[in-house]
């Protein structure tokens, strides 16, 4: 296990619905782990995992936001216009 990394941490939870779920952090991304309770065949996964940008608490009010990514500005002059 020496060759092991370690990437954080998960911490166990209840979803909205009161299923249970892990989520943590690895860097500015927020980690969501839920069991697939679609799962009809055995080649379908057991979990699914979802990344979020990281909340961050605004410091006057204390209260957690997410920040927004700016939305892109097309170049005019590039051959491809998005």
């Amino acid at each position: 296990m020496n060759d092991m990394i370690e990437l954080g941490g998960l911490w166990s939870g209840k979803d909205k619905n009161g299923n249970s779920m892990m989520s943590g952090y690895l860097g500015n991304a927020k980690l969501l782990i839920f069991k697939n309770t679609f799962k009809d065949a055995k080649n379908q996964p057991d979990y699914r995992l979802f990344v979020t940008k990281k909340e961050r608490k605004d410091e006057a009010n204390g209260k957690a936001y997410r920040e927004k990514t700016p939305a892109p500005v097309a170049d005019e002059n590039a051959d491809i216009p998005f």
